[in-house]
């Protein structure tokens, strides 16, 4: 069975003044994304994209 990996992807919300946090969870090549954050500011995206790293040992993407 292969390995799971995540990864915490920071992107604008459609809005675009704001950001939304998202948790991918990937089993080979297929990946499901869970909302962690949504319509939150900049620092409030990147406490909460830090926490979610630490929790679920993933690397953070940032999408501008």
């Amino acid at each position: 069975m292969p390995k799971k990996m995540h990864e915490i992807k920071i992107e604008k919300h459609w809005g675009g003044k704001t950001y939304n946090v998202n948790l991918i969870s990937w089993q080979g090549d297929e990946g499901v994304s869970f909302g962690r954050a949504f319509d939150v500011s900049k620092e409030e995206a990147e406490k909460e994209a830090k926490h979610q790293a630490t929790l679920y040992n993933a690397k953070i993407i940032r999408e501008e």
